[in-house]
């Protein structure tokens, strides 16, 4: 049988190590690795493995960046946009040499809809070989500026969807695209001592609810002890006022164990009593499912986009958005009735399993990426 050579490709990773994009991305770039030679470029090509030695000098400026999921202001997205229109027009005048840099490659992966206008871009300097879009946020596709997105997604060659709510949304716009969810790992099966009350998972992002995190606890706080474990990252300021928080109320019995990245997110899910994700926006909650695979539960707001996996009063509780007092009324349930935490927990249990899929996850990566 003869030996062909591997085909070679390019990632562009939007985020780094760490967190469930992070982790998605990692996962990507250790089963296409198995099948070709895949070289990382962009800001955050230093925190992934590269197979190689190639260079990208010119592959490492391509920038741009329009979020257009749901919860950016306005302000933003049209500061995104104007920001990635110069940026393209300065690209232009070296489009040569980033041609030059495309024609050692066979594909290029983009990791999220944020990074959708690369792919058309790279299109209209002339690459014609293969781009992978993947969508890990719930990409708005609706008004003038989704239907910009659209045309800019229909110029990559696959647009992957990592959950089935927003790939039935895009199927309303007439949108194609290929369904390959967050792969998950099956947590060690050792008993945890439930030593933290709340797992909290988002860092220092408004969309993930840390300003809402912080004044939920300081609410609870009030009248009973309360042990949290912190995990994402926080800028300096951001621990600052998570030091100021616990300070405050010290005498109270408030503990906050802040945790940064890890590794390991398993350990503290199951050592907590209860997930809380107050997110401000609906998005694929990959610690939601994370929580199940260590029979834990979780607490989170009403909103659209995660029907796949957030069931309220089966396997979570579940709170009006920009509701405080109805969130901390939902983690004060969990925390103090073990009957009714079980029984949640259990039901995440049930519903977090039919993600493990580990097998099928990587040939079917490697078959949309390059057909192998």
């Amino acid at each position: 049988m003869a030996n062909y050579p591997k085909p070679v490709g390019l990632i562009m990773p939007h985020v780094g190590r760490g967190g469930g994009a992070g982790i998605y991305i990692n996962d990507v770039i250790q089963e296409v690795s198995c099948c070709a030679n895949l070289h990382v470029a962009g800001d955050y090509r230093l925190e992934y493995a590269s197979s190689g030695p190639m260079s990208f000098g010119h592959l490492n400026n391509i920038k741009l960046y329009i979020p257009n999921y749901r919860g950016v202001s306005r302000l933003a997205k049209l500061y995104w946009l104007v920001t990635s229109f110069l940026h393209a027009c300065a690209l232009m005048l070296s489009r040569r040499k980033i041609i030059s840099d495309l024609n050692l490659v066979d594909f290029v992966i983009v990791t999220s809809s944020i990074q959708a206008f690369v792919p058309a871009f790279l299109h209209i300097i002339g690459y014609r070989g293969r781009t992978i879009c993947i969508v890990q946020e719930n990409l708005d596709l609706s008004g003038a500026l989704g239907s910009c997105i659209q045309w800019a997604l229909k110029r990559a060659s696959v647009v992957i969807a990592i959950s089935a709510s927003w790939q039935q949304e895009a199927i309303g716009f007439n949108l194609d695209t290929v369904l390959l969810e967050n792969r998950f790992s099956c947590p060690t099966q050792d008993p945890a001592k439930e030593e933290f009350d709340i797992a909290y998972v988002g860092g220092e992002s408004p969309l993930k609810g840390f300003p809402e995190m912080l004044r939920a606890c300081a609410q609870i706080a009030e009248h009973r002890k309360l042990r949290i474990a912190m995990l994402g990252r926080y800028s300096q300021k951001s621990s600052r006022a998570v030091q100021d928080l616990q300070e405050e109320f010290r005498s109270s019995g408030l503990e906050i164990v802040e945790v940064g990245l890890t590794s390991d997110v398993y350990l503290y899910l199951k050592s907590s009593k209860v997930l809380v994700l107050p997110i401000r926006e609906g998005h694929f909650l990959r610690p939601a499912i994370e929580a199940g695979l260590c029979c834990r539960t979780f607490v989170v707001a009403k909103h659209t986009g995660i029907e796949d996996f957030a069931f309220d009063n089966v396997n979570c509780l579940m709170y009006e958005p920009g509701d405080l007092e109805g969130m901390v009324r939902c983690i004060e349930k969990v925390i103090d009735d073990s009957h009714e935490r079980t029984r949640l927990a259990e039901a995440n249990y049930t519903l977090s399993v039919r993600f493990l899929d580990n097998e099928n996850w990587g040939s079917r990566l490697r078959r949309i990426v390059v057909g192998i």
